[in-house]
């Protein structure tokens, strides 16, 4: 995906704004890297997955973690599980180190910059208060959005 590209980070795989690799060579002649590939509030991926209720997420998971879904209704959550994506990679971090946020827009979720990002940063969210580890005996949790879109207007 355009300014985008996965590498290795601290916690496994993670998701970077790229350094140009993926640029045309028209792009590359004004390519600096000072500039930032994506500016706040600017949409950088869509997370896809499938649109599942809450029960098919519970019969899914049972009292284990649901690590690649994010709830973006009552009960409707996209899980990136099985058909992954560009922003399923983020990976977590406290709200001063992250630069992304989910937002909400009807049935669909992005991950949206919260600050200009530079190539070779680490694309960064906070999967929230909701989101535990996949540890032994863990109750039923996933990543839960604190702002639509949709709220805005």
């Amino acid at each position: 995906q355009r300014g985008l590209r996965i590498g290795q980070s601290a916690h496994g795989l993670g998701l970077f704004a790229t350094q140009g690799e993926q640029l045309s060579k028209e792009e590359r002649r004004v390519f600096t890297p000072d500039r930032p590939v994506f500016n706040k509030g600017q949409r950088i991926s869509e997370y896809v997955g499938e649109h599942l209720t809450k029960e098919q997420i519970e019969y899914r998971y049972d009292n284990y973690t649901a690590p690649y879904a994010i709830q973006c209704g009552p009960n409707e959550y996209v899980d990136s599980a099985l058909v992954r994506c560009y922003a399923s990679l983020a990976n977590t971090a406290d709200k001063k180190r992250c630069n992304t946020r989910f937002v909400i827009s009807g049935d669909r979720v992005y991950l949206e910059a919260t600050r200009k990002i530079f190539p070779g940063q680490e694309i960064l969210v906070d999967y929230g208060p909701e989101f535990i580890l996949n540890e032994y005996n863990v109750k039923f949790s996933t990543k839960k959005v604190g702002k639509r879109q949709d709220d805005d207007a």
